[in-house]
């Protein structure tokens, strides 16, 4: 093999040692999880519109569940100013990991979203004026679901370019990441159809 030929090799695989590897593993799962946080929304849409609400009123359940993934620069400040237990990544990594798989899996062991409740809220909001908001349940904990990711985003980036920068690895790192998420996007457009049609919330939260 020529000179040229082992270059290419080498760029085609930069993770040349263990800890590189490990690091880039754990990029590529984290951001494939924070793509099929997106599994269920089919689903839920088909089973509130069911259930009698309008697109309107499905409309507020997701943009209560975007409010995490908006506030995400606090997360970096939180992680940067207030280590967790002496740490500014590990743990406050575990504990969002957690919190989201948590999350999920309660959401995906009951009914509240196909059962549970639905309030209807009227606010008041200076340029619009009155407007009603609909709630249901089962929206908090897809919220925490949300946060615990979001958080887990805001971590991740920084560990990549923490751990990228001195390597030389910051680019091949985002590879991977954006590699994942856009598989999971495949996987969640494919998946979340078929899931969509049977109606299987409770399938839905688990896989996500």
């Amino acid at each position: 093999m020529t000179p040229g030929m082992f270059e290419w090799a080498r760029r085609l695989n930069p993770f040349t040692t263990p800890e590189a590897r490990r690091l880039a593993v754990l990029f590529g799962v984290v951001y494939f999880a924070q793509g099929t946080w997106y599994l269920p929304n089919q689903t839920i849409t088909i089973v509130l519109k069911d259930r009698g609400l309008s697109p309107g009123q499905v409309a507020d359940f997701f943009l209560v569940t975007t409010i995490p993934w908006l506030v995400k620069p606090i997360y970096g400040l939180l992680s940067d100013f207030f280590p967790l237990l002496g740490r500014r990544r590990q743990t406050y990594f575990v504990l969002t990991c957690g919190l989201a798989g948590a999350a999920g899996l309660a959401l995906a062991s009951g009914n509240l979203i196909a059962q549970g409740p639905i309030e209807a809220f009227t606010v008041s909001l200076p340029p619009l004026g009155a407007t009603t908001f609909t709630v249901v349940a089962g929206v908090g904990l897809f919220t925490l679901m949300a946060l615990g990711l979001a958080f887990t985003d805001v971590l991740t980036d920084a560990m990549m370019v923490e751990n990228g920068r001195p390597r030389g690895l910051t680019g091949a790192f985002q590879s991977v990441q954006w590699a994942c998420i856009t598989v999971a996007s495949v996987v969640v457009g494919a998946l979340g159809g078929w899931l969509a049609e049977s109606r299987s919330l409770k399938g839905a939260f688990l896989l996500a």
